[in-house]
């Protein structure tokens, strides 16, 4: 599996608290609503609830708070905010 350096869709931006992932999943031809993002302390899953497959595992550089998770799209590109620990 790729690690966060070697994904070319994935980028992490880290400032103040906040820890936001964006994710290029132009390609990919899924839609928002059959989106499913998980956290935990230190990953991001993404789950397509029509396929029922796993789109991405993301192993985050630091922890954080899986109860803060939020997510937005913006042209095809995925907006997931956590707060870090």
């Amino acid at each position: 599996m790729p690690t966060i350096t070697e994904d070319p869709d994935v980028d992490i931006l880290m400032n103040g608290n906040l820890l936001k992932v964006l994710i290029d999943l132009r390609g990919r031809n899924l839609k928002s609503e059959n989106l499913i993002v998980k956290a935990d302390k230190q990953g991001v899953y993404i789950f397509d609830k029509e396929s029922n497959n796993v789109i991405k595992v993301i192993k985050l550089p630091t922890f954080v708070d899986p109860t803060s998770v939020s997510f937005s799209e913006k042209f095809g590109t995925y907006i997931i905010t956590l707060k870090k620990t």
